[in-house]
């Protein structure tokens, strides 16, 4: 204790044992004393305070990044969908989803009823280029995409099998800690 009042008094003991022995009035003392007694304590509980709040800090755990590697979980399982359960990927798409295609916009309803309307396929699709932005809560990518389709049905022009190339850009964000789809751009860059 003696310690603790020459720290904050700059007070050497002895002078501080004559102050206390000396014949000032008791009401003076027991100021003081009162003084000294809270400086003391203030000084312990906030060492207390700082001893609980910096393993609450440590222990906390720090918002992560959006991982490339989830980000490309969430892109291969929506195409796997597209291919071959298209009324599944709403799983994979915000309830805004809007994509461009075919040089117009497509909501998601619209987007799956022109999916259906090629009606079964096989696919091969091949995905290069592969750039990914990522925060805590949103990822971009971008990527060059081309793809080979055997239609089981001809289209209008007679065609079974087509390929196509696309430039492509994705927004997705994070819902209920779940990676979505909110935005989609594809465009075609070959004839």
């Amino acid at each position: 204790m003696v310690t603790y009042i020459k720290n904050y008094l700059k007070i050497d003991p002895p002078k501080w044992r004559v102050f206390l022995s000396s014949a000032y009035p008791l009401r003076l003392v027991l100021k003081t004393n009162l003084y000294f007694y809270i400086l003391i304590v203030f000084h312990f509980m906030k060492s207390f305070y700082l001893s609980l709040l910096i393993p609450l800090f440590i222990c906390c755990e720090q918002p992560k990044k959006i991982s490339e590697k989830e980000v490309m979980k969430t892109f291969n399982e929506f195409f796997q969908l597209l291919d071959n359960d298209v009324e599944k990927i709403r799983e994979y798409l915000t309830e805004d989803f809007i994509i461009f295609e075919v040089s117009r916009k497509w909501n998601t309803e619209e987007f799956i009823e022109f999916v259906k309307g090629f009606g079964k396929f096989e696919s091969k699709r091949e995905f290069k280029n592969i750039k990914i932005d990522t925060d805590f809560n949103s990822a971009h990518i971008s990527l060059e995409h081309t793809g080979e389709f055997l239609l089981e049905k001809q289209i209008p022009d007679g065609s079974k099998n087509l390929r196509y190339e696309w430039l492509e850009s994705a927004y997705l964000v994070k819902e209920n800690d779940k990676l979505k789809f909110k935005f989609y751009f594809s465009e075609q860059i070959n004839d």
